[in-house]
């Protein structure tokens, strides 16, 4: 073959669909952090709220089940969850119509109160490196040497957060609902769970989203990912702390906006809002019982304001992290 026909050819093999092109770096990333000693250990212990809230949706299916016989050991068992016999009460007496608030509570509380912690955790230990690795390594001009560009590259980055988000939020959500519908004593539960199941997809979604798009803007604003999970770390803890000062300091207790410092509570204020626990209860006519359960300044927070910052956040992050991806690339 004579040399001056040697040089760039067309590709023969198969092609990747445009829309897939960010699988290739998503599937790399999850398995690298499947990797680590401290990411599967912690898995592990993700897995214990979900044995403990199995056994109130279970206790739930017993005290609403007219077949059941004498259930008064989990009716207690659930007042003491709930930390209301109240609600215990109601779900004996009214079974069909209490149901479906006392499944909206438990959700609530495993998502708002429980996995954003775990959330927060996962993310710190999946999300700092996955930028900060690549601008240190340079291994951006591998990436954008291929037929891809910036937003597939955090699209990819996004999919690996999400995917270990989903594992700890999404998929125990989805048996707990399963769950639910398998102890009910009739066919109406069925009825009942499913408009449960957009509000499970939207809270997976309000707590990893947010999470999701701050730990990789950060990732991508420094070379080591210490620092981007000590930046985190910061952000949500301080915040938290901040947020918590401020709302019992004289004079700024009942100022709303400042519930936008610590993004846990905003996140809990927009899954108040989702799943609705306070409408419900209305509906019942035991409002007080729900104020048992959830703190007062997360009942009288806008839930649609809180949704709407982290939108706006989320967005932001995304906006300031494709142009700080695509600075390398720029000459």
């Amino acid at each position: 073959m004579p040399l001056y026909e040697f040089g760039y050819r067309e590709w023969d093999g198969t092609r990747r669909p445009r829309s897939l092109r960010f699988w290739a770096i998503a599937r790399n990333g999850i398995y690298l952090s499947s990797r680590s000693k401290m990411l599967k250990r912690f898995m592990l212990v993700a897995l214990f709220p979900i044995a403990y809230f199995a056994l109130i949706f279970f206790g739930i299916g017993v005290v609403t089940d007219p077949s059941a016989g004498d259930a008064q050991g989990w009716a207690h068992f659930v007042a003491s969850a709930a930390g209301s016999f109240e609600a215990a009460d109601l779900l004996q007496e009214r079974p069909e119509e209490a149901r479906q608030l006392a499944w909206s509570l438990a959700f609530y509380v495993y998502f708002a109160m429980i996995q954003t912690w775990i959330v927060m955790i996962v993310v710190a230990i999946v999300g700092p490196p996955l930028v900060a690795q690549d601008i240190r390594t340079k291994a951006f001009l591998i990436y954008f040497s291929k037929p891809i560009n910036r937003w597939d590259y955090i699209l990819g980055k996004a999919t690996v957060v999400m995917s270990y988000v989903f594992a700890v939020t999404l998929l125990p959500a989805l048996l707990l609902a399963v769950l639910a519908v398998a102890m009910a004593s009739d066919i109406k539960a069925l009825s009942q769970v499913l408009p449960l199941l957009p509000k499970i997809f939207a809270a997976a979604l309000i707590v990893g989203v947010p999470c999701t798009c701050v730990v990789l803007l950060l990732s991508a604003l420094t070379n080591y990912e210490r620092f981007g999970m000590f930046a985190w770390l910061f952000l949500w803890i301080g915040g938290l702390v901040m947020y918590t000062l401020l709302r019992h300091t004289p004079g700024t207790e009942d100022v709303e906006w400042l519930r936008f410092f610590s993004l846990r509570d905003t996140t809990m204020a927009a899954l108040n809002w989702v799943f609705d626990v306070e409408g419900l209860a209305k509906s019942l006519g035991v409002e007080r019982t729900v104020s048992e359960i959830i703190p007062s300044h997360q009942r009288e927070s806008p839930g649609l304001a809180s949704l709407t910052f982290l939108g706006i956040l989320s967005a932001t992050c995304l906006a300031i992290l494709a142009r700080r991806v695509a600075a390398p690339a720029r000459i």
